[in-house]
């Protein structure tokens, strides 16, 4: 029987909410003068934290 971990629920939210927060600077950038750069840089964070929660959450458990 698989243990419950509630790392990939976690992983899950932290990715939809950092998702939204991109999408809402790329929805501000014509409106309200947000840098596109800064929403390149916003972009670049989330794309970290993605590679590094799913090297965190999937990997291989460890069994003794």
């Amino acid at each position: 029987m698989k243990r419950f971990t509630p790392t990939r629920s976690l992983a899950t939210a932290v990715m939809a909410l950092s998702l939204c927060a991109t999408v809402t600077l790329a929805a501000l950038v014509p409106v309200a003068g947000v840098r596109p750069a800064t929403l390149g840089y916003v972009a670049m964070l989330v794309t970290g934290l993605g590679m590094f929660l799913r090297e965190r959450v999937f990997a291989a458990a460890t069994t003794r």
